[in-house]
């Protein structure tokens, strides 16, 4: 019995550490979200799709069986914890018993999975976990099954599955614009060179935490609407700073304009006195010397008898 369990327990590892690294978690990844990040409504690290569309995982898997030979993979898929379709869980069309895909040893291949996002009555408005398996048969014909929890390939408390209404996945993508908006200003109190453009900020800003109450509360129709006006006030904004600015800008080149006008007339002027200031030296002068010439013509003048 005790050699039995020993087996047991031996075998279960090896398992354990074939299954662990033969789905990779550094490549898998979920791709066309309509949002993937921290949920305010859910308070958890999600994975979003829009009610009705297409979700796609690309699994990473990776031949690394123990011990090494080729191996043909039969079943790449994701399994929910929502009720099981009729049709099965959602499974890669690349692989299947009849067309399997054969993995050399070490070799790594892309499985995409699609399926359909569920509707709301069979998701509900809460978080899902998931798992990712491959399955398949080795070389000597052993089948074989690898399976990953959401945890153990995104880490504890990341990427839950959520699906969004139409009015949830718009409110959502209305806040992501925003978040973005404030984030490359350099946050929610960014200060505005025009008095107008300040004012309309704060409503903007007035009205996105309005948005983000009505989101928490999980009223999405509301929280649109108030994401969507604060959008047109962030709009209004950026057209009063520019409409300022081209103003300011204006107004600097007519004052730049008279400031030169200004110094050009100055310039004329002293230019003038000084040229006037020249024509008075010369007239000094030329007084001057018939001055002179009128005293050497009294002194050549003969001096009449007494």
């Amino acid at each position: 019995m005790i050699a039995l369990l020993l087996t047991t327990s031996i075998a279960l590892s090896v398992a354990i550490q074939v299954q662990a690294s033969s789905i990779d978690e550094n490549w898998t990844t979920w791709v066309n979200y309509a949002f993937k990040g921290t949920d305010s409504f859910y308070s958890k690290d999600v994975v979003a799709y829009k009610v009705g569309s297409t979700a796609t995982l690309a699994v990473a898997v990776i031949n690394d069986f123990a011990p090494p030979s080729w191996i043909n993979v039969t079943v790449v898929g994701v399994s929910f914890d929502w009720q099981k379709p009729a049709a099965g869980w959602y499974n890669s069309t690349q692989a299947s018993s009849s067309s399997p895909v054969r993995l050399e040893i070490g070799e790594t291949r892309y499985f995409i999975v699609n399926f359909t996002v569920p509707d709301l009555t069979t998701a509900y408005m809460v978080v899902h976990d998931y798992k990712v398996y491959a399955e398949g048969v080795n070389k000597d014909g052993t089948s074989f099954q690898w399976t990953k929890t959401r945890a153990e390939l995104f880490g504890a408390g990341h990427q839950y599955f959520v699906v969004y209404s139409a009015d949830q996945a718009q409110a959502r993508k209305s806040a992501q614009t925003i978040e973005v908006l404030v984030t490359s200003l350099g946050g929610p109190s960014v200060t505005w060179s025009s008095a107008k453009a300040g004012l309309l900020w704060k409503k903007a800003m007035n009205q996105t935490s309005i948005a983000a109450f009505y989101y928490g509360q999980g009223d999405f129709t509301n929280a649109e609407k108030y994401y969507s006006a604060a959008l047109v006030l962030i709009d209004l904004t950026f057209e009063a700073e520019e409409t300022r600015g081209v103003r300011l800008e204006d107004a600097n080149i007519k004052l730049a304009e008279g400031q030169a006008k200004f110094y050009d007339a100055q310039a004329n002027f002293y230019n003038g006195f000084s040229n006037m200031w020249t024509l008075f030296g010369v007239a000094l002068v030329l007084f001057a010397i018939g001055y002179i010439i009128r005293g050497f013509a009294i002194l050549r003048k003969p001096a009449v008898p007494t």
